[in-house]
């Protein structure tokens, strides 16, 4: 029987929203680094009469996949509006990265500071947000009015929305949008989202 070959390791900088694609042969896939959730695709060759098969699957960072049968093409699809690398162990075998503690950090922290544009008006403060595992807001120590805050303008408006007084500030473990509104034109309050590969 002859030999297939092992694992090989990849570095792939992939465009935002783009797709690369390489000729790489194997059976199993750990996706060894991904800041984000990628969209992975393998196909085989057509044989003969038999048919080339394609499969997607969507992989973060730490997932492994073994497939059915050998592929020959390997698709890498970000599905980010940034470009980012990947590191993937592609062949034949098994691949296993020991982590002896989980990292408690996030992968990125993004701050965003809101100033009211109208007054008494549910306003947009951050979007929904897949790989959001919490978000901090914060009223400016400046500001004039209690600034209400809640996952939707319906929310406010119907009035089931905190509080912040003056320099407050709450976390939510939510991954949904956040309004704001205030009774005073640019009174601010700052959002800090941690976002977490897993």
């Amino acid at each position: 029987m002859a030999f297939r070959g092992g694992l090989k390791a990849y570095r792939i900088t992939v465009p935002a929203n783009g797709v690369q694609t390489r000729a790489i042969r194997g059976a199993f896939i750990f996706m060894k680094s991904a800041s984000f959730a990628v969209e992975i695709g393998v196909e085989e060759k057509q044989v003969g009469t038999r048919g080339g098969e394609a499969y997607f699957i969507a992989m973060r960072q730490g997932e492994k996949w073994f497939t059915e049968s050998e592929f020959d093409t390997l698709h890498v699809r970000n599905l980010q509006a940034a470009e980012m690398t990947v590191e993937i162990i592609v062949g034949f075998g098994e691949y296993a990265r020991e982590v002896p503690e989980r990292i408690s950090t996030a992968d990125e922290n993004v701050s965003t500071a809101h100033a009211l544009a109208a007054a008494n008006t549910p306003e947009l403060l951050v979007d929904e947000r897949t790989f959001r595992k919490r978000v901090t807001l914060q009223a400016r120590l400046a500001n004039v009015s209690v600034c209400r805050v809640a996952e939707s303008a319906a929310a406010i408006a119907a009035g089931n929305y905190l509080e912040l007084v003056q320099g407050s500030g709450v976390t939510w473990e939510s991954k949904t949008a956040v309004y704001v509104q205030s009774a005073t034109i640019g009174d601010i309050v700052t959002a800090v989202e941690e976002i977490w590969n897993d």
